[in-house]
């Protein structure tokens, strides 16, 4: 973010203080393509869903799309597909399909296609963040095989950026033996001043019993950018370095550092099916061990069943050329209840 648009998000918080814009009424008017006109409170927009909250019924999301006009007398950040960020109130805009941001700087209309977030500054912690659980379980008689998966997903948005927490376990266990393979990463994305251009701070846990590790500690840092990023859909791609320490079931130890290259590529729908997907792939060239390529891939499919309650497919799978087991791939596809907060 810039100085200037650091010291207007300042003013507005200073103004908003004066005149006891914390206490936001429900006074926000939207405007449909049809006339209809509802009167609330502006939560957040976010994946092309807006937060709505009324007093009849309550917080409701609405399609972004859907809304022809909006206007509000509080201040908020709005962030486009440009990557552009911009700090004011919504005055009345010239025509259907445009929002007016007015700022100290003066308004800018902007097509309200190109706005894919908005978020209440000073807004309270629980409204920036989000959780999202998922479990899986089977068994089968015949074979007498249980299989079990936890999977999920935390995030907490800040003014400096987005930190958040993502976990997958699998169990397998048979008359024979158990096999588990886990993966529990932490990262950091932090916007900069400029757009579509974000830093990261990464660190992975990992454990295989398939590929014989006892267990991996990775810690990494490097470049993204946004490709694509609208109210449909958003391409991420990242450029760093990783460093690993990792220990194998029959005891070797070693360090290495490596190249990360990855991608996450985030689909979604809120017409009738609804749909949401989230692909992850990465790619770990070894710098220090010369020949070795590491990489991982996540999918994951859910539709809503009904609200916040969704039936997930997870495909996930692991891969190193250069292990003591006799596979070089782990992989494993889930399916189960998911619930998001």
């Amino acid at each position: 973010m810039s100085i200037k648009a650091a010291l207007v998000a300042v003013v507005l918080v200073l103004q908003m203080a004066g005149t006891q814009c914390l206490a936001h009424s429900k006074t926000d008017v939207i405007v449909f393509y049809n006339g209809d006109r509802l009167t609330g409170e502006i939560k957040s927009m976010l994946g092309g869903l807006l937060s709505y909250g009324t007093s009849p019924m309550g917080t409701i999301d609405i399609e972004w799309a859907k809304i022809a006009a909006i206007s509000s007398v509080f201040h908020y950040e709005f962030r486009l597909t440009s990557g552009e960020l911009y700090y004011g109130s919504l005055a009345k805009s010239s025509q259907q399909g445009l929002i007016k941001v007015s700022t100290p700087a003066g308004d800018h209309e902007i097509p309200l296609l190109e706005v894919v977030e908005i978020r209440q500054i000073g807004d309270d912690i629980e409204e920036r963040f989000s959780a999202r659980l998922g479990a899986g379980y089977s068994f089968t008689k015949a074979s007498e095989v249980t299989q079990a998966s936890l999977t999920s997903n935390f995030s907490f948005e800040d003014e400096k950026g987005v930190t958040g927490l993502d976990g997958r376990s699998t169990l397998s266990d048979t008359e024979d033996a158990r096999s588990r393979s886990n993966r529990y990463s932490l990262t950091r994305q932090m916007w900069t001043r400029w757009p579509k251009m974000i830093r990261y701070l990464s660190g992975v846990y990992e454990d295989s019993d398939e590929l014989q590790l006892d267990h991996r500690v990775s810690i990494g840092l490097g470049l993204g950018r946004s490709f694509i990023d609208n109210n449909r859909s958003s391409v991420l791609g990242f450029l760093g370095l990783q460093y690993q320490s990792e220990k194998s079931e029959p005891g070797d130890k070693r360090d290495s550092l490596e190249l990360a290259i990855g991608t996450e590529i985030a689909l979604w729908r809120f017409d009738t099916p609804e749909y949401d997907v989230k692909m992850t792939y990465n790619l770990y060239p070894g710098l220090t061990e010369s020949g070795r390529l590491r990489g991982n891939a996540d999918v994951r499919f859910s539709w809503e069943l009904i609200e916040d309650l969704f039936w997930d497919v997870t495909f996930w799978g692991t891969y190193d050329n250069d292990t003591p087991s006799s596979s070089d791939y782990d992989y494993g596809v889930t399916t189960g209840l998911g619930w998001t907060y």
